[in-house]
């Protein structure tokens, strides 16, 4: 990453974040999901900035699929470690209670 670059504003959902930034969202679907994520993640990327996935074991293969129909070259930003793509261990999923959705920390 360029000196500085994270120091940038960035776009999340049609809004221009600062630099210091956490993002929470909460979709109805997948596709709104993606539609939200897709375009922060490429700007990311595209800027140099590293990316931390956790995902759903099941939906991985999903997720890569729809990162590269999005333009991004998967294979590329694993291998130089830009993009650290995870799957979500058992023992998170073993805390699910009433009140926690399923499979969240």
């Amino acid at each position: 990453m360029r000196t500085g670059e994270s120091e940038r504003p960035i776009t999340f959902a049609g809004a221009r974040l600062g630099r210091h930034r956490h993002v929470c969202a909460f979709f109805n679907t997948r596709d709104e999901e993606y539609r939200v994520f897709l375009p922060f993640i490429k700007e990311g990327l595209s800027r140099g900035e590293k990316a931390f996935h956790i995902v759903d074991p099941k939906l991985r293969r999903d997720h890569v699929e729809r990162l590269a129909a999005a333009g991004v070259d998967v294979a590329v930003v694993e291998k130089s470690g830009q993009l650290e793509l995870r799957t979500w261990q058992k023992p998170i999923c073993e805390a699910v209670t009433s009140t926690r959705p399923p499979c969240w920390p």
